[in-house]
């Protein structure tokens, strides 16, 4: 056998997967993981949750705005201060960010914190993606901005709405995590509208090395999704937005905001009575 011709074509593959498994923002730091493991990370979210009060919003109209983000991956923030800047001019009740916040790294999930701290009358909701765990990042995540498991009730004079923040960082929901999210939906018909946010995205609308969710699950989440008519999944880590149809469910796969990528944009949500109307904003 010629070790080295089957030495020289390992190597070119392994070449090959480290240039197309991050899209279009490779980051080699991506395998260098030390996620603490999803069912750990859900028994930590909810021990948070039992430790602070509800989350919730309360608006003084039927109608109010989100601004949705995915895949800002600071240290950069020229495009997230644009994001924030617009949501603060728009009077948003709330930003969303879909995971991928940052790369992992402790200085910079201080750089995030420092700059959440400049918008203290508008709350963050945010969710791990798998960036977000390398290099310990769990740890700091939790420390900084506690869970990553949850639920939202934005509050209306003509009714509540429930936001539910599921944690995908591993490419998986995981047994507790599913649980827990049967429970939660079961109250769905307390609310006027229900919207699913999470990392991972449900379907690939464009031939990519990305992870997907586990089939059995996904399979799972969309008979649920069905079942309970959720409004709307919003979810990141493809880097290029695309919208699905399935029952009365819209899920949306976000545009990464990272800075110099060419399609970098934010989502704006618009919600009344009616229904939930959404715009992608280009940066």
């Amino acid at each position: 056998m010629d070790y080295q011709r089957v030495s020289i074509h390992i190597f070119a593959l392994l070449l090959w997967f480290l240039a197309t498994s991050c899209l279009e923002d490779v980051d080699f730091s991506g395998f260098v993981t030390n996620d603490t493991p999803v069912n750990e990370r859900f028994e930590q979210s909810q021990q948070w949750n039992r430790q602070n009060p509800q989350r919730t919003r309360g608006t003084s109209e039927d109608s109010y705005q989100l601004f949705v983000a995915a895949d800002v991956h600071i240290g950069g923030t020229r495009n997230f201060n644009q994001f924030i800047h617009a949501g603060v001019q728009s009077n948003v009740q709330a930003f969303i960010l879909a995971g991928d916040v940052v790369t992992g790294h402790k200085h910079d999930y201080d750089t995030l914190k420092n700059h959440l701290q400049k918008i203290p009358s508008i709350p963050v909701f945010m969710v791990t993606g798998n960036h977000d765990l390398y290099f310990k990042g769990w740890d700091y995540f939790y420390s900084y901005f506690g869970s990553s498991t949850y639920t939202v009730t934005m509050e209306t004079p003509g009714g509540n709405d429930l936001l539910i923040f599921l944690d995908t960082g591993s490419g998986t929901v995981g047994r507790d995590q599913l649980a827990w999210l049967q429970k939660t939906l079961t109250t769905r018909n307390n609310y006027r509208h229900c919207i699913v946010v999470t990392h991972n995205n449900f379907f690939r609308a464009r031939h990519t090395t990305s992870t997907n969710l586990q089939l059995d699950e996904l399979h799972l989440l969309l008979d649920w999704f069905y079942d309970f008519k959720v409004d709307m999944v919003i979810m990141g880590h493809d880097h290029r937005h695309s919208i699905e149809q399935f029952g009365p469910t819209t899920y949306i796969t976000m545009d990464a905001l990272l800075d110099g990528f060419k399609h970098a944009s934010y989502l704006s949500l618009q919600v009344t009575a009616d229904g939930i109307s959404y715009t992608f904003n280009q940066l």
